[in-house]
């Protein structure tokens, strides 16, 4: 058995020479890591989506994040809620000022056309969020 091998490369890894193997792993794995950051991004702005509009979760914060941050996540999400949602006499958008919405009708409005908008939140609030604790 060779290092090729050893590494999991399979065939590819045979005509590449051992500098092109570093940089062939690190190229293949990396984008697997970039695409399971976009689903669970995708996913944390569902969790966001779905806590706006008062709806149950299908995921726990948990699974989404690391068990570690949980806790210190849930409290940023509470104050993005407020941000995205005004309950007075129903439920309405605070970044559009539309309603009043069903608390499904919110999650749909909130997905469909506010989604990049949460997105961008989840991103900057979970960045700042790992800043904290590296320090």
């Amino acid at each position: 058995m060779n290092h090729y091998n050893k590494l999991g490369l399979g065939y590819e890894a045979h005509i590449l020479n051992y500098a092109g193997v570093a940089e062939y792993y690190n190229r293949c794995y990396s984008g697997v890591t970039v695409m399971r950051q976009e689903i669970a991004l995708k996913k944390l702005v569902e969790y966001v989506a779905r806590k706006a509009a008062l709806l149950t979760q299908r995921y726990e914060l948990e699974d989404l994040v690391a068990p570690s941050i949980a806790p210190f996540f849930e409290k940023v999400i509470d104050k993005m809620v407020v941000t995205l949602v005004k309950r007075n006499g129903g439920l309405r958008c605070n970044l559009c000022d539309k309603g009043p919405f069903t608390k499904r009708g919110m999650y749909l409005h909130l997905i469909r056309v506010h989604s990049k908008d949460i997105e961008f939140m989840v991103h900057e609030e979970l960045r700042k969020l790992l800043e904290a604790m590296r320090k």
